[in-house]
């Protein structure tokens, strides 16, 4: 009898692929095969199997049985945010055929804002103050069905005042949450209570955008 084969290729592509596109990625094979020629019977399974993939990696299976119908799939896509097959489905001949498993990585930002209740960030020292914040991420890239934090590129940022700070290159479908995690008031200011800190709640990153969070401080007393 003759054989065939399948080359399949790992491609990554778009604006998170460098950041977020690492994988690896699991793709699957499943082959069947009429060997017994009888009309009603079952297909036998020629081949059923996986191997994990990176970007440019190519998988070359051979010695498939000509005739064969093949399936291929990717069970874990690496945290990718669109996948395709191409061709998904085929029948083996006596060549080895192209296979392209493309995944596509999406970005999106999210925009912290610090709000001061009271007016007193046009006062102050609240208003020369340094607000630190520290943003944290989540999002399921293994394929378990749990999402896991991983480390956002220059996770603490500051801002003077009243004011925003963006993140960017966030994964699209991560859930983000920035807290507050200190402030430094100008050198000579007084000691100052610890402010309430309330918060609009965390953002799921979305393609093309930038979601918003605002966290606002409210001061009990002011020396």
């Amino acid at each position: 009898f003759t054989t065939g084969g399948l080359d399949l290729s790992k491609v990554v592509t778009g604006a998170g692929a460098g950041l977020w596109g690492a994988g690896p990625f699991t793709v699957r094979v499943v082959c069947t095969f009429d060997d017994d020629l009888v009309v009603g019977t079952p297909a036998a399974t020629a081949y059923d199997g996986t191997k994990d993939l990176t970007g440019g990696d190519t998988w070359k299976l051979r010695n498939l049985p000509t005739g064969a119908n093949c399936t291929v799939s990717e069970p874990k896509t690496g945290g990718a945010n669109a996948t395709t097959v191409v061709p998904s489905t085929l029948t083996i001949g006596t060549t080895n055929q192209p296979v392209t498993i493309t995944n596509t990585f999406t970005v999106g930002s999210v925009q912290v804002t610090k709000a001061i209740a009271d007016g007193l960030g046009l006062l102050a020292p609240w208003k020369d103050a340094v607000y630190t914040f520290t943003l944290s991420c989540t999002k399921d890239f293994n394929g378990d069905g749990v999402a896991e934090e991983f480390t956002v590129p220059d996770e603490v940022k500051t801002v003077t005042g009243p004011g925003s700070v963006t993140w960017a290159g966030l994964p699209t479908g991560a859930s983000c949450a920035a807290a507050e995690t200190g402030i430094t008031y100008p050198a000579g200011t007084p000691t100052q209570p610890a402010p309430v800190v309330t918060s609009t709640g965390g953002v799921t990153i979305a393609a093309g955008e930038t979601k918003g969070q605002t966290l606002s401080n409210t001061f009990s007393t002011a020396k």
